[in-house]
């Protein structure tokens, strides 16, 4: 079970060093090594929630929340390497009928957004719906 307070209460902390332009200081490769030293701390020590830690701040500081490691885009808390993954995923699991066909637009797609209207697609339509927004049906 995670440290959902101790999660949050990181988030704020970082979230005030990010408002009060403390990072900006430091530069982008130095903030991420540290924001990503503190998150493996959070994680390894205290049972915190990587997702919860960088919750509304992923994006700005350049960090996935699932593999931690620095982006240079990130949506909703994912690189597009852990987007592609995620919703490969969810096809591979709730579409299986059509993967094969919706497996190769996935992984060639480069845009994070069209990924995350994918995986947020596979995870609640139906096979018609998903092919048609893929461009295959």
């Amino acid at each position: 079970m995670s440290n959902h307070w101790g999660s949050h209460m990181l988030n704020e902390v970082i979230g005030i060093l990010n408002r009060e332009q403390v990072f900006e200081l430091l530069g982008k490769t130095r903030t991420q090594r540290i924001v990503l030293e503190m998150l493996s701390r959070a994680i390894e020590e205290y049972d915190c929630n990587p997702g919860e830690v960088l919750d509304g701040l992923g994006a700005t500081l350049g960090l996935c929340h699932y593999c931690r490691s620095p982006a240079d885009t990130v949506v909703a808390g994912l690189c597009q390497k852990c987007r592609a993954e995620q919703c490969a995923g969810l096809v591979l699991d709730r579409h299986p009928a059509i993967a094969g066909r919706a497996l190769p637009v996935i992984e060639s797609c480069s845009d994070p957004f069209a990924l995350e209207r994918w995986a947020l697609l596979a995870a609640k339509g139906t096979d018609a719906d998903l092919l048609k927004e893929l461009g295959l049906g």
